[in-house]
């Protein structure tokens, strides 16, 4: 399984016709998201995984994904039911 991570500052997704920026809540907590419909999957920063305590599961296989730098990076957990 593999996937693109795409970056974008918020000044660049104003501009953007097929991404929209808002909040939304996940456990009363605020999120700043990117949402673009045409992503087959969606990231949520280790951080607020840690802040929210949320417990992702650890997946098999791993995900790839290739960040904007060319790197790759393993996707080894991921988190279900998690609706904004």
């Amino acid at each position: 399984m593999g996937g693109k991570v795409y970056v974008m500052k918020r000044d660049e997704a104003k501009d953007a016709s097929d991404v929209i920026i808002g909040s939304c809540f996940i456990h009363s907590y605020p999120i700043t998201v990117l949402f673009d419909s045409e992503a087959s999957h969606s990231f949520i920063a280790s951080g607020i995984v840690v802040k929210l305590k949320l417990a992702p599961f650890l997946g098999s296989p791993t995900m790839s994904a290739t960040m904007p730098t060319g790197d790759t990076v393993s996707v080894r957990s991921y988190l279900e039911g998690v609706l904004c």
